[in-house]
This record gives structure tokens, C-alpha cells and sequence, in this order.
């Protein structure tokens, strides 16, 4: 009896197709807020910050190709710029 009930009822029911529908929408809301809108407000932070005991001793700006080194260490660093940076 319920076997065919199953078999002769719609593939997709209309709440089937809802949640379908309302979860590709958050997934999109959520790479929305996520990574298109902060890429997009903050290209000149994207890199990254390396601290010693709080005090900020090198940076690197991906956009800008900056490297930054404090002059308190810049003694024991070793640059190697190479043909991509």
C-alpha cells in the first residue's frame, strides 16, 4: 500500500524543491559575506603579519608585494627575491 503510494506520487514535492531552493540560497549569502565582500573592501590587507611578543617584526601585502622587516631583526633576515617575488 504505501509502496504504491511512493511510486505513483511526484518525484520532487513542493517543499522538497524549497529547501533545495533556500539552502543554495544561503550557501550563496554566506560566500557573499565571506569571501567576495571582504576581498573585495580589503585587497590592500591580504598578506600577512608575523609578531614577537607583540611587536609586529615583518608584513607581507600580497596586492602590493611589500615585505616589510623591523630594523631590529632586519639584521638576521635573509631577503631572496626571485622572478616571482
Amino acid at each position: 500500500m504505501k509502496i504504491d503510494r511512493l511510486k505513483s506520487s511526484k518525484p520532487f514535492h513542493f517543499m522538497d524543491v524549497f529547501i533545495y531552493v533556500f539552502l543554495v540560497v544561503i550557501i550563496f549569502l554566506l560566500f557573499l559575506f565571506f569571501i567576495i565582500i571582504p576581498t573585495k573592501k580589503n585587497d590592500e590587507s591580504l598578506g600577512f603579519i608575523v609578531e614577537l611578543n607583540g611587536k609586529i617584526i615583518i608584513t607581507y601585502s600580497y596586492t602590493l608585494g611589500e615585505l616589510t622587516i623591523d630594523d631590529s631583526i632586519s639584521e638576521f633576515v635573509k631577503k631572496n627575491e626571485t622572478d616571482n617575488g
